[in-house]
């Protein structure tokens, strides 16, 4: 980033501040982050992530319009009057460095039981971790008590990123959330969106050992982790008055979680001090980045995590060789398919025979049912008998399915991946602006039912491929009945995908048309085959 960049930025940066904190606040810019601290509280009051390699454009943390309200690494101290003064005192800041290091200190104005507070961030040059010491100084003549200070911890929130702006579609909001995220030995858990009359989650339970604790959305998470083995709470609650902001109403609650991270604080002697140190990692959800930080496809069953992983290398390598991620996603689609073509083979090759024997063994069993109508016992032994004489299993319509229940597990794994891609934030492909997001081509100026209020054109493209490839799929049967009620069928699914994915981000639409199109070009070809075997 070159010195006119920089310098814009951070003209950009003090705009954007809030007015009580403009005459009070500290910018530092690194080649990952751009953080402004407020002298207010000493807590950061605007964070972008500017990281070239991760965005073209600043992408922030928090969004400024939640004013005092939405000032993350507030102090917790488990007194509210204290925790009160501490979060709007003006704090003393000294700058220095320390190699590449920024150092921030912040020192408080005593409390009126001599209490002072000191914060200390370390940023580097590069990256996404920091450090924070938060130390409890004692410089009044009386020893604290556990009433006076219980605890001593960090806040974050409200909420994490811009406010969610909410739309109508059936899935519009699937991939909006904002969710309290942690770490209980070794074990990575999420809170799946709080509502107001959930009251508090606290954390971690008896005998377990709270490891890190943090939000996440989509694509960007901040996390706090102890840094000594003292035993620490979480605790994560909506706030009291953000519903007093013109701009969040009860539904947008949800999506603005804080979360609490202390520690119980014993009493200090008059000059007498406790310091807890703390990582603090503010980024981009990347594996490379995020560490010891075990968070992608958290919540997932862990064989289903290994196919997400997997699945993940196979779409970076495919960019990596096309340069594309537009491209990368088709031809993940192409891979996927040809790793399940012997399956599929199998699958249809059995459809076939069960088929085509079905149409000789129909009259035997209605001949069958009729003749020992009196005699249920026979008669069930007697279609047995009809199966075991053509080679058929009662079971082999279901055996026909295996190709379908084995792709489950993977189109769950691809709905993860394709769906909380970071890299495909911004990517453009052909007509698509980002492939992370609908298309939305244009408005149609008011709401439909279940799909929204813009037009998006891979749906279209999607579900016409699939009612074209359900016509030319007919099983091979002479029931025109049955044929019939095939297509139908066909048609139900393929209108309810329309409307399942019609608000899912394009990447994800993209990847199941290409994988709907090469499926039916697959069947159409062992279709063939099978057909000039079954003639030779």
């Amino acid at each position: 980033m070159n010195r006119m960049a920089l310098g814009l930025l951070a003209w950009t940066a003090l705009l954007a501040a809030p007015a009580w904190a403009q005459d009070s606040s500290a910018l530092v810019i690194t080649e990952s982050m751009s953080i402004r601290f407020s002298t207010i509280g000493a807590v950061p009051i605007s964070w972008d992530v500017i990281d070239p390699r991760y965005t073209a454009d600043p992408q922030q943390l928090f969004d400024l319009k939640l004013g005092s309200k939405g000032r993350p690494l507030e102090v917790v101290v488990g007194a509210p009057g204290l925790e009160e003064f501490f979060n709007s005192a003006m704090f003393k800041m000294t700058r220095s460095r320390d190699g590449e290091d920024d150092i921030l200190r912040f020192e408080s104005p005593g409390s009126s039981d001599g209490l002072v507070l000191i914060k200390t961030y370390r940023i580097p040059a590069r990256g996404f971790a920091l450090s924070i010491g938060v130390e409890l100084k004692n410089m009044g003549t009386r020893p604290t008590t556990a009433e006076v200070v219980p605890a001593l911890g960090l806040r974050l929130g409200p909420g994490l990123g811009p406010i969610q702006v909410l739309e109508s579609g059936l899935f519009a909001n699937f991939y909006k959330y904002v969710w309290p995220i942690y770490q209980v030995d070794g074990k990575t858990q999420t809170l799946g969106g709080l509502e107001p009359e959930d009251g508090d989650a606290l954390f971690p339970g008896e005998d377990k050992r709270l490891d890190w604790l943090g939000i996440h959305n989509r694509f960007f998470m901040m996390a706090v982790s102890r840094a000594d083995e003292s035993a620490y709470t979480g605790r994560a609650y909506l706030a009291e008055g953000l519903t007093d902001l013109d701009l969040v109403d009860v539904d947008l609650l949800p999506y603005l979680p804080t979360v609490e991270l202390s520690t119980p604080l014993m009493p200090l002697e008059p000059h007498q001090s406790r310091r807890i140190d703390f990582v603090l990692y503010a980024g981009p959800k990347i594996p490379r980045e995020l560490g010891n930080l075990d968070v992608m496809f958290v919540g997932s069953w862990l064989p289903m995590r290994w196919i997400c992983h997997g699945i993940t290398r196979i779409l970076d390598i495919l960019h990596a060789l096309l340069r594309s991620w537009g491209l990368a996603i088709i031809a993940l689609a192409l891979v996927i398919r040809m790793v399940l073509l012997p399956l599929y083979w199998i699958s249809l090759k059995s459809q076939a025979k069960t088929a085509a024997a079905m149409a000789i063994m129909k009259p035997k069993f209605a001949e069958a049912k009729q003749r020992l109508a009196a005699d249920p016992l026979q008669r069930d032994e007697a279609i047995l008998l009809i199966y075991k004489e053509h080679g058929i299993s009662p079971f082999g319509s279901l055996f026909g399915n295996i190709s379908l229940v084995i792709q489950i597990p993977i189109f769950i794994a691809l709905f993860k991946v394709v769906g909380d891609a970071y890299a495909l934030q911004g990517a453009s492909f052909l007509w698509i602006s980002d492939l992370s997001q609908t298309e939305k081509l244009f408005g149609f100026g008011f709401d439909v039912p279940l799909l929204g209020s813009h037009f998006n054109l891979l749906p279209v493209l999607m579900t016409a491929t699939q009612l074209v490839s359900s016509a030319l799929s007919a099983p091979p049967s002479a029931d025109r009945k049955q044929v019939l009620r095939h297509k139908l069928t066909m048609v139900g699914i393929g209108l309810g995908f329309f409307v399942l994915f019609y608000s899912f981000p394009s990447g994800l639409v993209l990847y199941w048309w290409m994988a709907t199109l090469f499926a039916s070009i697959q069947q159409r070809w062992i279709t063939k085959r099978l057909g000039r075997t079954q003639t030779t």
